[in-house]
């Protein structure tokens, strides 16, 4: 039986019997997509007041990540890669993203045979170069952030996958706003803060994608505060997907260069996410700083009052805030014997950069 239903009296897990359209015509979500808290929320925001739902209870969402780990051989190799990086990072050692990076390399040839999917990471990858590696380094970050809280392998994975789509809904926002070189108008704004509805709203017509990863691409902008967009949640009520890959998509782009600003040094960008626990998860901002050698012992750097160092120590607690040994002084003459220098107590000196030794 087919009939329709104030949006209000809607109850997760039916599905739809007629697409949603906009006033163009165009289609926002087809018919038998099984609609969700997430997708109901979407419907709300574009201000739907009923729906034509079927009365028959929709068929059972697939397990979490039944799609990536479909394929028995891909799902082997994926997991066999996860376990050895999850041994890696056991042994306290500074964390490598090669072997993830191999393995998340298999993960998006996979999903590039997939007939959906596929021509979306296509559209992503073609719309901005960096949009697309942007995406990548996202995935990457967060899964080795789950990785090093001892995620298991299969949510692990979940995460990864979220994370490459969190963009797609840039796919619907013009060119000439995601590459203005200069401040967005109010009006652009606007239409940019949009782009995780749009995300979420072309991955739902795709039953193989959970809500957890929809939820995730919805609110991957979200902030523990409330200020973030669309929905201004808080806390725990932010998909724990989304607080990890709003701190690794914040992280990668703070240290890539983009056309309206120059990359950030990497401990900049740490100490931001660090000092903004109003708005990042703490403990995923403080497990992302922990996988980083951002200040490798016996490096050489640069203080921003043009002294030189060499770094003899790490504090686990200040990452960002190494032992020194001072070896030129801010005219640049040699210091001999070389002056201890402990930056966690002076917070009067900022390292600006690594330099060549």
């Amino acid at each position: 039986m087919v009939y329709r239903k104030p949006l209000a009296h809607v109850s997760p897990g039916v599905s739809l019997a007629k697409p949603i359209t906009d006033t163009a015509g165009n289609t926002l979500l087809p018919s038998g997509v099984v609609l969700n808290e997430c997708l109901l929320y979407l419907l709300k925001l574009w201000d739907v007041e009923s729906v034509t739902i079927s009365s028959e209870v929709a068929t059972a969402a697939p397990n979490r990540s039944s799609f990536v780990l479909s394929n028995n051989t891909f799902q082997h190799d994926l997991l066999q890669d996860i376990q050895l990086l999850e041994t890696a990072i056991s042994s306290d050692k500074c964390f490598s993203i090669e072997a993830l990076a191999a393995q998340l390399r298999s993960a998006v040839t996979e999903l590039s045979r997939q007939p959906r999917l596929g021509h979306c990471l296509a559209a992503l990858q073609t719309l901005d170069d960096y949009t697309y590696l942007h995406s990548l380094s996202t995935a990457l970050i967060s899964m080795g952030i789950a990785i090093k809280i001892g995620w298991p392998a299969v949510a692990t994975v979940e995460l990864g996958l979220a994370a490459i789509l969190h963009d797609m809904g840039k796919t619907q926002v013009p060119g000439a706003v995601l590459q203005k070189p200069g401040p967005l108008s109010v009006s652009e704004w606007q239409l940019m803060r949009k782009h995780p509805e749009y995300g979420c709203a072309m991955l739902s017509r795709h039953g193989n994608l959970n809500s957890a990863v929809l939820e995730a691409v919805l609110q991957h902008h979200e902030r523990i505060d409330g200020s973030g967009y669309p929905q201004r949640l808080t806390g725990t009520a932010i998909n724990d997907l989304a607080r990890i890959i709003a701190i690794a998509d914040v992280y990668d782009a703070m240290t890539s260069d983009r056309c309206y600003q120059q990359a950030k040094a990497a401990h900049v960008a740490v100490e931001e996410i660090l000092t903004n626990e109003q708005l990042f998860d703490p403990a995923y901002g403080k497990t992302l700083i922990s996988m980083l050698d951002i200040f490798p012992v016996g490096s050489r750097v640069l203080l921003a009052d043009g002294a030189e160092g060499i770094v003899v120590g790490y504090h686990p607690n200040h990452p960002t805030r190494p032992q020194l040994l001072l070896i030129k002084d801010p005219q640049g003459a040699p210091l001999t014997p070389p002056v201890p220098c402990d930056l966690a107590r002076r917070d009067d000196i900022s390292i600006i950069k690594t330099v060549a030794n």
